[in-house]
C-alpha cells in the first residue's frame, strides 16, 4: 500500500507492487517446474522465488565444491593415450564447461596447458611450437595446430609404411671357400690383401 493522503490517512495499492508480485509468482511457477523430485523436496513450503532460489543455493554450494574437485581431477588425469585428436579436445573441452558451470572458470592460457599436458612425447615437436612463442595461442588456433599436426604426422606414417617394401635391401653373400675372421672388424678385409 502507498499512503496517498498523509493527512486523511489514505492510502492505495501499489501497482509496481502488484507487477512485482506476478512476475515473481511467475518466476516461482518456472523454478518449480523445471526441478527434479530430489530438489523439489528442497523447497516445500517456500513461497517467493528469492527464497527457493536461496534453499538451492545454499544446498548446492557445498556440493559444488566437492564437483570442482572431481572435474579438475579428472581433467588432470585425462591423456590422450588411444583416443582421437577430436575425442581428447572434446573431452577436455567438456570438462572446462563442467568446471565453468561449477563457477569455476578456466583461463584460456590455463585449457592450453591443460590440453598440451596430456599430450604424449610423440607431440613434443607441437608442444614446443605452441609453448615457444612469445604470445598466448587461444583454445581455437592450438587446437587446429594439433589436428593439423596429428594430419601430417598420420600422411607421413602411411608415406613412409607404403615405401617400406620398396626401400633398397642390401645382402651380402659369403663364397663357401672363402674364409674371413668376424671377430674383429678390423680384421675383415678381402683375399686380395686389400
Amino acid at each position: 500500500m502507498i499512503v496517498v493522503a498523509e493527512e486523511e490517512g489514505e492510502s492505495a495499492m501499489n501497482e509496481e507492487f502488484i507487477s512485482w508480485q506476478r512476475q515473481d509468482r511467475r518466476v516461482t511457477a518456472w523454478l518449480l517446474s523445471s526441478l527434479s523430485e530430489g530438489a523439489l523436496g528442497l523447497v516445500v513450503g517456500l513461497r517467493s522465488s528469492r527464497d527457493i532460489w536461496s534453499a538451492l543455493e545454499t544446498n548446492f554450494a557445498s556440493r559444488s565444491t566437492a564437483k570442482i574437485m572431481q572435474y579438475r581431477q579428472q581433467m588432470q588425469n585425462l591423456k590422450k593415450d588411444s583416443l582421437s585428436m577430436s575425442e581428447y579436445i572434446g573431452k577436455m573441452r567438456s570438462y572446462f564447461d563442467l568446471l565453468g558451470s561449477v563457477r569455476c572458470r578456466i583461463s584460456e592460457d590455463e585449457q592450453v596447458m591443460h590440453i598440451l599436458g596430456g599430450l604424449g612425447q610423440e607431440y613434443d615437436p607441437a608442444v614446443c611450437a605452441i609453448s615457444s612463442r612469445s604470445d598466448s595461442w587461444s583454445l581455437r588456433d592450438t587446437t587446429a595446430f594439433l589436428l593439423i599436426f596429428v594430419s601430417r604426422m598420420e600422411t607421413m606414417r602411411s608415406h613412409s609404411s607404403n615405401t617400406e617394401g620398396s626401400q633398397p635391401v642390401l645382402n651380402l653373400m659369403q663364397h663357401p671357400n672363402q674364409k674371413r675372421d668376424f671377430t674383429s672388424p678390423y680384421n675383415a678385409r678381402s683375399d686380395s690383401g686389400i
